[in-house]
């Protein structure tokens, strides 16, 4: 799964985040330090969790459709398998074909040095029809709207499995306590994707771990449509101020040019201290950062995100361009 591919499996993996219960009561531990498309080697793993007790890692692969061979078994859990020594796996898928069940566990059986449970798990009829209804609200109602799930009896079945890890086992996993250190541009930015998640989980962007945290300047998010990004630069000891907006691509110059044009509007809606780079087509927000108060400062950059996205939104989701006069208002939703 990924944030561009299908939109049902993205829709179940955050269900599962914001419900963590669900999973805890399948293999029967606690599980925390929920990530989503976390890296595993030279792969991305759907939601990545760990218990700490234990110290065990658990990676969960999600499928809305049947499993398969090649995208599923052989592209994702496999190579996973193959990269780790221990932990648990979870395959969800809406139906299983026993041959791919047997062939994870036949490399599980060749590797008897490794301790790893397996779970094949599937998706309920019914769970799969409100996904499916979910995938048709506006996206930022859908986080609000997925505990509709749990209206749902029987949710996740697990249909075979293979247990090799003993009970006992204690991990390798490192398990850290969830100190940042502001002097490092690494844990400021992992700081403020927290922060941005926590305090705005309906922009679903918010809730991916990024692939370039460690070497990218700022901190950039899909807007919605092609061509089109948040932005947000790095708070920093030697900069007097934090910048964050929206940036459009030279080929969409003239949607930056009809927002320009509504001015007054953005002002009221955002802030009256917006400003506008047209060699760049940005719509900026700047914070003081003399302080240097990273928590204060993550704080404000949530709450004009927020802003920003809610007042965007209704203009460029749904692949084209909006008019502004046409778009339909959103309420206030700070």
């Amino acid at each position: 799964m990924s944030i561009g591919g299908r939109k049902e499996e993205v829709i179940l993996t955050l269900y599962l985040k914001k419900n963590k219960k669900v999973i805890e009561e399948l293999i029967g531990i606690s599980i925390e330090g929920i990530k989503i498309e976390e890296s595993v080697g030279k792969k991305r793993i759907d939601l990545y969790a760990i218990n700490s007790e234990r110290r065990i890692e658990i990676f969960i692969e999600n499928q809305v459709g049947p499993s398969d061979s090649y995208n599923h078994q052989m592209d994702k859990v496999t190579p996973l398998i193959n990269n780790i020594s221990e932990g648990y796996v979870l395959w969800i898928a809406e139906k299983f074909q026993q041959k791919h069940i047997d062939g994870i566990k036949q490399l599980l059986q060749d590797s008897p040095h490794k301790y790893i449970n397996f779970y094949a798990i599937e998706l309920q009829p019914d769970v799969k029809k409100r996904i499916a209804s979910l995938n048709t609200c506006y996206p930022l109602d859908i986080w609000d709207k997925l505990d509709s799930i749990n209206e749902i009896e029987e949710k996740l079945k697990v249909v075979d499995d293979y247990l090799w890890m003993p009970d006992t086992h204690l991990g390798r996993t490192y398990v850290g306590g969830n100190s940042f250190d502001f002097e490092s541009d690494y844990d400021i930015k992992k700081y403020l994707m927290e922060t941005f998640c926590r305090k705005v989980p309906n922009f679903l962007s918010f809730h991916y771990s990024k692939k370039d945290l460690k070497y990218s300047k700022q901190l950039t998010f899909g807007a919605g449509i092609g061509n089109i990004t948040y932005f947000c630069s790095i708070p920093s000891k030697k900069r007097k101020a934090v910048v964050i907006g929206i940036r459009f691509e030279r080929c969409l110059s003239s949607a930056y040019q009809h927002f320009c044009e509504k001015e007054e509007l953005l002002r009221k809606s955002i802030s009256p201290t917006i400003y506008f780079r047209d060699d760049k087509r940005t719509i900026n927000y700047s914070i003081e950062s003399d302080g240097y108060n990273i928590p204060v400062i993550a704080g404000q950059l949530a709450e004009v995100f927020e802003k920003f996205i809610f007042f965007f939104s209704p203009y460029i989701y749904g692949g084209k361009i909006k008019d502004i006069s046409q778009a339909k208002d959103t309420k206030d939703r700070g």
